[in-house]
């Protein structure tokens, strides 16, 4: 630096030397604080998705006790079209279907039912007994068991946030060791609900085979109980209730529309026929399938985007609109999926047993939960397993995460289940069998040779529909929720720059370079260069 004429050279050096000093040492406070606030900024995101999805009863009993507070008729409307009719279509066209499948008996009787009364009442059972359970009908009894589903999904759910909530309150939280007192009582309500589940699983095969008529009785509660909280919505349109209908879709279409579906087409693929009742129920689960997934989707994130478009008619418009948009994503899925899964079943139903949904469950689901030690801690074991069930069929949300939480898992499932059923197709389309076993092949006759043609039908759509309506979709559906955090705090109110720098605050200013420059700029002013 020069000063009158002269320049010093030990001078200019030592305020160099301070100011890379200072320079470096507020360079990596920033860096730490930057790591801090992102770190900060996640765990806000994460906390504000879980909370938007789940949904405080206190609440919800308010909203429906006041319920004249938020009661608009264009609430009305669009609870009704987009929540009411669309389960009312669901649910009688797969009662129809059902009683259909009491009289065709397209998949036969209920297997190993009539050899289980034989061995339990011997040689003295009643042949009235034998014949009504060669009446029962095999599909009908599957899809009462499907309609049921979400009872016992809601049930079970309510068991897990019972016991997640003993555990919180037997723990001590005031000791030193609260903290992993607190993780051990957790763990072990997951560990005993797993096994619940287990049983549950178990005791509801046993009823299958042996009792039936119970999937009928609770098939017509669930049916209610859907209906119910649908009825309800109609007139309380308050957030919370709005977050349940939304559960209680996805639920619907998880654990019912989607089941319901693969049976469908699976009688489809053994008969060759398609009936009117059976059309009724592929439709309306399509349309179950595609409108839940894009509605769970827009609802459950950072922000509520279904809410974002505005009140009144013309937001019941732009609620359709969006819906229409998003839906495609989910259908091309859930077609893909489980035509596949359909063809497998009816090509060859004991090693699709035996390997294939073992495949596609065991091996993610060992992946997923060695994960969850270094990153997926926010996941319960119960989310996970909820998680990879709802994949099997579309697009999930996993635990309280949200779409933005959720996008890496669903991309991994996405990428595994296609790589797996094109497999499966591609041997489906060469008829391994025949190659393996000639002889085998010979014994069905013509019969056989219609049925792989079938098979071969549905195996090219499932790869066309996997690899060039799915895939190219949900890759568009990706990159959208990557942006979709800063789309939605720019569209609450953010102020941005060109640069599209965003703090936590959705204020897109650009204030971590701002707070930089501000801290050179006082140590250049203290050294006399400003």
């Amino acid at each position: 630096m020069e000063e009158g004429g002269d320049f010093d050279p030990d001078h200019d050096q030592t305020k160099d030397i301070l100011l890379k000093e200072t320079g470096g040492s507020r360079e990596n406070g920033h860096i730490e604080e930057a790591k801090w606030e992102e770190k900060a900024e996640d765990t806000v995101g994460n906390q504000n998705a879980e909370e938007n999805q789940n949904v405080n009863f206190g609440a919800l009993f308010s909203e429906v006790k006041n319920w004249r507070t938020n009661f608009t008729f264009s609430g009305l409307a669009t609870a009704l079209v987009l929540g009411l009719l669309p389960s009312l279509w669901d649910s009688g066209s797969d009662f129809a279907f059902a009683k259909e499948q009491r009289a065709t008996k397209s998949l036969g009787p209920l297997p190993f039912s009539c050899l289980l009364i034989c061995l339990n009442g011997g040689p003295r059972t009643p042949l009235s007994t034998i014949l009504a359970h060669l009446n029962t009908s095999l599909s009908t009894s599957l899809t009462y068991f499907f309609i049921s589903l979400p009872f016992h999904v809601t049930a079970a759910t309510s068991l897990q946030r019972m016991l997640g909530t003993l555990a919180t309150k037997w723990c001590p939280t005031c000791s030193h060791s609260a903290d992993c007192q607190y993780r051990v009582c957790r763990g072990t309500a997951y560990l005993f609900f797993f096994l619940l589940l287990v049983v549950l699983a178990a005791a509801l095969a046993f009823l299958l085979i042996n009792f039936s008529a119970y999937f009928y009785f609770t098939a017509i509660l669930s049916t209610i109980m859907v209906l119910i909280v649908k009825v309800i919505a109609l007139f309380a349109h308050g957030p919370e209730l709005k977050k349940l209908s939304a559960q209680m879709t996805s639920s619907e279409s998880q654990y019912e529309s989607s089941l319901q579906l693969m049976l469908v087409l699976v009688i489809s693929f053994t008969t060759g026929e398609f009936t009117l009742s059976s059309v009724s129920s592929l439709l309306s689960s399509v349309v179950m399938i595609g409108k839940s997934g894009a509605e769970s989707y827009l609802t459950f994130g950072r922000e509520n985007l279904l809410e974002q478009t505005g009140p009144g008619w013309r937001g019941l418009l732009n609620k359709i609109k969006l819906l229409a948009v998003y839906s495609p994503v989910f259908i091309a899925t859930t077609s893909a999926r489980l035509t596949a899964l359909a063809v497998e079943l009816t090509y060859t139903p004991s090693f699709a047993t035996a390997l294939l949904l073992p495949s596609s469950l065991a091996v993610p689901s060992m992946l997923v939960l060695l994960t969850k030690i270094c990153a997926l801690k926010d996941l319960s074991v119960v989310d996970l397993v909820k998680g990879l069930l709802g994949e099997q069929t579309t697009h999930s949300l996993w635990g309280g995460r949200g779409r933005e939480g959720s996008k890496k898992l669903q991309l991994f499932m996405q990428v595994y289940l296609l790589l797996l059923h094109s497999i499966c197709m591609v041997l489906v389309l060469l008829d391994w069998i025949s190659i393996i076993d000639p002889r085998e092949a010979r014994r069905g006759g013509e019969e056989r040779q219609d049925s792989v043609v079938r098979l071969q039908i549905g195996a090219v759509v499932s790869l066309a529909t996997a690899w060039l309506l799915s895939l190219p979709l949900f890759i568009v559906l990706y990159r959208n929720t990557a942006t979709s955090p800063q789309a939605e705090d720019k569209g609450v109110g953010g102020k941005g720059d060109d640069n599209g720098n965003v703090d936590g605050d959705g204020d897109r200013d650009g204030c971590g370079d701002e707070k930089q420059e501000e801290g050179d700029a006082k140590d250049k002013r203290e050294y006399g260069e400003v």
